[in-house]
């Protein structure tokens, strides 16, 4: 590799992994698009029901506001409430869709439930069952629901929040054994994240995880997932199951850094060949 002009070559070394990266599903443009559409009209319902019956959040400040002058008015003018006709109540807001329990939406929702669901153990000696009834504290825990996929655009998202993800993922899906691997799906496809708010009318959204449930009305969106995507593979957590050792591996980094002026005149004297050193100090 030869040197550009006026730079000098540098070699570094550091330590190099001993194990390959994360291995996650790579789609095709093709196959995200349609995921995506599937994805959004799952959404769809979810969002009409916010969009409807769920007054989105103002602030703190304007609720703090609003209890000031509503003691106000009570303190002033609480003899002509009284006289007052007040608005007739509200109808009842129906319950949401079933989509709402089987869909896990935003960053710290989806991360504290996989982090449930990685960190739970059953017990190992359960003991034998009795006659009487046991209390909510003797019962069994119970273990979170299993997850199926995890979408997220990465234009919208940085690095730092999906760089734990397939780690969390892999660890998630050893806790549900009697179903597939949890597929961990970036959406590369333009305005995924665009597309995802308008379907859940939310002013942004990054992370969508599907809970695996038989009775999820997916439409056929998590067969489709395993069928197009891999599980997440983590390389370096196989060779720690099988107990092999693994050598340190060094990489060589080759750079190169300016030179200053008197570097170069060093340079160039030393590339000078001795003959001519000694005829300048013969003239001299």
């Amino acid at each position: 590799m030869s040197s550009p002009s006026g730079k000098r070559r540098k070699i570094t070394h550091a330590l190099k992994k001993p194990h390959e990266d994360a291995e996650i599903a790579d789609l095709a443009p093709e196959d995200q698009q349609v995921l995506l559409e599937m994805l959004c009209s799952l959404l769809e319902p979810l969002g009409t029901y916010r969009a409807q019956y769920i007054q989105p959040s103002d602030g703190k400040r304007k609720k703090r506001r609003q209890k000031r002058t509503t003691k106000k008015v009570e303190t002033t003018d609480q003899w002509t409430n009284a006289h007052v006709d007040r608005p007739p109540p509200s109808p009842p807001v129906p319950e949401p869709p079933d989509t709402s329990d089987h869909v896990l939406v935003g960053f710290n929702v989806l991360n504290r439930h996989l982090e449930a669901l990685a960190a739970f153990t059953t017990p190992a000696d359960p003991k034998p069952q009795t006659s009487e009834v046991q209390t909510d504290s003797q019962q069994a825990p119970k273990a979170p629901a299993p997850v199926a996929a995890i979408f997220y655009p990465t234009r919208d998202v940085s690095t730092l929040l999906t760089h734990h993800l397939p780690f969390l993922c892999h660890l998630a899906s050893f806790n549900q054994p009697n179903h597939p691997a949890i597929r961990l799906i970036p959406l590369s496809t333009p305005r995924a994240s665009e597309m995802l708010s308008k379907a859940l009318h939310l002013p942004r959204v990054s992370f969508v995880g599907i809970l695996d449930d038989s009775s999820t009305p997916t439409n056929g969106l998590i067969e489709y997932c395993r069928e197009k995507a891999i599980p997440v593979k983590l390389p370096w957590l196989d060779g720690l199951k099988r107990g092999q050792y693994e050598a340190v591996k060094v990489k060589r980094i080759e750079t190169f850094e300016r030179q200053s002026k008197k570097q170069k005149l060093k340079a160039g004297a030393e590339k000078k060949p001795k003959s001519e050193k000694n005829t300048k100090k013969i003239k001299s």
